[in-house]
């Protein structure tokens, strides 16, 4: 029985205060064990985004070189007479910067391909290049560049450019999410958080292996090089020939087709060479060898013709080059139905090399 004059506790109280009894205890035991996890979290984030990450790169080297890339054009040109060579694939395999010196004293050379790195890659960058101040600007291109764009891009290149900080170049409405090649998912990346498009790498183990696998398995075949390797990034060492190369020839050629037959866009490839004459930058425009199987079908004549009018008019308009290297090569020069191999990489960068303008305070004068 209570004692008499006690206030009575009724039932309810009793339980309120039971549950929230139960209410602390329950936040410390959260607390307790969450917080660690929480500050674990955020110093593990912390190191891989502001000193691992930094440290080991994306596990591409075709990435690590879009970072490169960044860097290099952020060191400058204008201390000497310098000559970039920009494109895809077909660059990287088809010039050697020392043959191209050899045959052009005077010039720093420098080859700044990227594999993959067609006509959208090419927007994303060219601010930054033109920043630099090279005296001229080489950009290897086929007709096919003109059209399409073979595919968007992916997203671990957006990511790679972001994380380059090439958007900062910009200028006002350069690119947008409806921009051929991208998505808005794609622009939002290139126009986000360099934070968040670094840890986009945080798979870099698994992009390490499988690029170290894919050397083994085709040891032999192509050379490893460095991303920041500006003289002959070149890996293709051995050439096809037979039914292989014939499949190559035949996927090439739907390539093109498909580009050139969903639209053409030579607007944008043109902003791209009038930026770096309003820069400064002499640009010069090549055609680049087209197989002579292909030439011998005529597969691509008329949308080469078409080119070939296009850079005509524009390096005209530009104070730029325009350089026809189509027919420059023979079957036994490629390495497969595009790229050149050995023989090829020699011809074409002393071919293109002799016909650069004398450097220096008349680099405006063709040879």
């Amino acid at each position: 029985m209570p004692l008499p004059g006690a206030i009575p506790i009724l039932p309810h109280h009793s339980a309120v205060a039971a549950a929230w009894a139960d209410s602390k205890g329950a936040w410390s035991t959260f607390v307790f064990w969450s917080v660690p996890i929480i500050i674990g979290l955020a110093l593990s984030a912390a190191f891989q985004l502001g000193f691992l990450l930094p440290k080991v790169g994306t596990g591409s080297s075709d990435l690590d070189r879009c970072i490169e890339l960044s860097r290099l054009y952020d060191s400058g040109f204008a201390t000497e007479p310098t000559v970039v060579f920009i494109g895809d694939s077909l660059t990287v395999e088809g010039i050697d910067a020392s043959a191209v010196s050899a045959v052009a004293p005077g010039w720093r050379v420098i080859n700044a391909a990227l594999n993959f790195g067609d006509r959208i890659d090419q927007e994303i960058m060219i601010p930054s290049l033109a920043k630099a101040r090279p005296a001229l600007v080489v950009w290897l291109s086929r007709p096919m560049q003109l059209g399409a764009a073979k595919s968007n891009l992916h997203p671990d290149r957006a990511a790679a450019y972001r994380v380059g900080d090439f958007p900062r170049e910009w200028p006002d409405g350069w690119l947008n999410a409806r921009s051929d090649g991208l998505t808005p998912g794609l622009f939002s990346t290139l126009d986000g958080s360099a934070w968040m498009a670094r840890a986009h790498f945080h798979t870099w183990f698994i992009n390490a292996s499988y690029q170290r696998l894919r050397n083994f398995l085709r040891r032999g075949n192509i050379r490893t090089t460095a991303a920041a390797d500006w003289v002959a990034p070149y890996q293709m060492v051995t050439s096809i020939t037979g039914d292989r190369l014939e499949r190559h020839l035949e996927a090439i050629r739907r390539e093109h087709e498909d580009r050139l037959t969903r639209g053409r866009f030579p607007d944008s490839y043109q902003r791209i060479i009038r930026l770096l004459a309003d820069a400064g930058v002499r640009p010069v425009v090549v055609l680049a060898p087209i197989h002579p199987r292909i030439r011998e079908r005529g597969w691509f004549d008329s949308d080469a013709a078409k080119f070939k009018e296009f850079a005509t008019e524009l390096a005209a308009s530009t104070h730029g080059l325009f350089l026809d290297a189509s027919a420059l090569l023979d079957a036994e020069d490629f390495a497969d139905g595009q790229h050149p191999g050995t023989s090829g990489r020699a011809k074409l960068s002393e071919f293109i090399g002799r016909r650069l303008p004398v450097p220096g305070p008349d680099s405006t004068k063709d040879r």
